[in-house]
């Protein structure tokens, strides 16, 4: 489900595993390395952090660092 959500968003491209094979793959391969490196755009990546920092609150427990 994960990486049908970034495929979405133009961050990673899959491969169907019914389609998986290794000419499939070189050609995923070689169509990722000439396409350049997806930006991120606007995907928060500090969901562990904030989880943490929520769950320390709730349990009473200081923040280290």
């Amino acid at each position: 489900m994960r990486a049908h959500a970034l495929e979405e968003r133009g961050l990673v491209r899959t491969i169907d595993m019914a389609d998986l094979n290794p000419e499939r793959l070189i050609e995923a391969m070689n169509a990722g390395l000439m396409s350049g490196a997806p930006s991120p755009g606007s995907i928060d990546f500090g969901g562990l952090r904030r989880i943490t920092r929520r769950a320390q609150r709730l349990l009473g427990i200081a923040e280290r660092g």
